[in-house]
């Protein structure tokens, strides 16, 4: 059974609802992000010349095999550094290890992905949902796209609007440069993850309760 009312985080999450046959408009309510990040958000904070990529679970081939593909970019950018940031239940840690001797920094869950996301001017990754919770950072996703065996979901991040198409080939700085020449046609922050609203909340549980 399907609830009578449902909570999204915005108005991007509604529109995902809305496209399916198990709720009504007027069963999905809109009432923004209630985790704690959402303050940080707006803070002012100095960015850095750094890659963040952030991996997947079980998906240690793709990007270890994508790391050995930077390396020549790496020694061209000297100034810039790059952070693998591993997932949280990734079980081939121990495979990311070598990567530290190449120039990589491998975060498990010493930072926090909001921390990193500060910091970063570029994230890389397949498929994340990381790409969502970037958006708002001052930050340039890139999806890797044709690499791996999950291309179609790589492909929904374009579609989706939280990521653009970066091939293994490419110079992923030279592209960050480009693109910020340009204006960014990704989804903005509030689409996705509003501030909290207390009261639509509080009206809706009220509501329910009478």
């Amino acid at each position: 059974d399907f609830p009578d009312h449902i909570l999204v985080y915005g108005s991007y999450w509604k529109g995902l609802l809305q496209s399916g046959c198990e709720f009504e408009p007027q069963q999905i309510h809109v009432t923004g992000d209630y985790f704690w990040r959402n303050p940080s958000v707006s803070a002012p904070v100095e960015k850095k010349n750094t890659v963040l990529i952030c991996a997947q679970k079980t998906m240690h081939e793709e990007y270890v095999g994508y790391a050995h593909k930077l390396l020549p970019v790496l020694k061209q950018y000297p100034d810039w550094h790059w952070i693998i940031k591993l997932h949280p239940l990734e079980a081939n840690k121990a495979l990311y290890e070598p990567l530290k001797g190449l120039g990589f920094e491998i975060i498990d869950a010493e930072r926090t992905l909001d921390d990193l996301l500060h910091e970063c001017r570029i994230q890389i990754s397949i498929y994340s949902t990381t790409f969502y919770d970037a958006l708002g950072f001052d930050v340039v996703n890139f999806s890797l796209q044709n690499y791996g065996t999950h291309s179609d979901y790589a492909a929904d991040m374009l579609r989706e609007r939280v990521a653009l198409p970066l091939s293994i080939e490419e110079n992923p700085i030279e592209r960050y440069y480009a693109e910020k020449a340009s204006p960014s046609d990704l989804l903005q922050r509030d689409e996705v993850y509003p501030p909290f609203d207390a009261h639509a909340v509080k009206q809706l549980l009220e509501s329910c309760i009478s």
